[in-house]
């Protein structure tokens, strides 16, 4: 979690010099924007709510933020399957016949061909793992990689508000 916060301030602290030292703006994540409709001439007054919630909406980088919530958080799920337990179940219906002599029968008050009769099969199982040290461990960190995610995103839409509130 520490990496996380030294490389996001290592990044607004570079970001800061870059430009101060060229008098321009760098490349900001929160510059593009994903086009949603044809461009009008038509004047279009916006409030600064709806100016925000439309940035955020259609800004690449809080897009990239939703999608990166949604995979952190089915990892950490995925993480969290493997220390529950664990279900499968089956289901077959099987239908066939078959002759006396395939049964090795030679009684003629059997009929040559017996059949055709069908069974069913159902199936389930259920498994535990009782102490997994990794499987913890791996919950444990996708935890932490959520809630870095979470953050990241956080930071993302703050940078944004700060830009169209300027």
């Amino acid at each position: 979690m520490w990496l996380l916060s030294a490389c996001v301030l290592l990044l607004l602290t570079t970001a800061g010099s870059v430009e101060a030292q060229s008098g321009q703006t760098p490349f900001s994540p929160t510059a593009g924007s994903v086009p949603t409709a044809t461009a009008t001439t038509e004047v279009r007054h916006l409030t600064l709510q709806d100016a925000i919630s439309m940035g955020l909406r259609y800004n690449l980088a809080a897009i990239e933020g939703e999608e990166n919530n949604h995979v952190a958080r089915a990892l950490r799920l995925r993480a969290l399957s493997n220390l529950l337990p664990q279900v499968s179940a089956g289901i077959s219906e099987n239908g066939t016949q078959t002759s006396r002599a395939g049964l090795g029968i030679t009684s003629s008050f059997i009929p040559a061909v017996i059949g055709p009769f069908s069974y069913s099969t159902v199936q389930a199982t259920v498994s535990q793992t009782l102490l997994s040290v990794e499987s913890i461990q791996r919950l444990r960190a996708a935890r932490s990689a959520e809630q870095a995610v979470t953050l990241t995103y956080a930071v993302v839409a703050d940078s944004f508000l700060l830009r169209v509130a300027a």
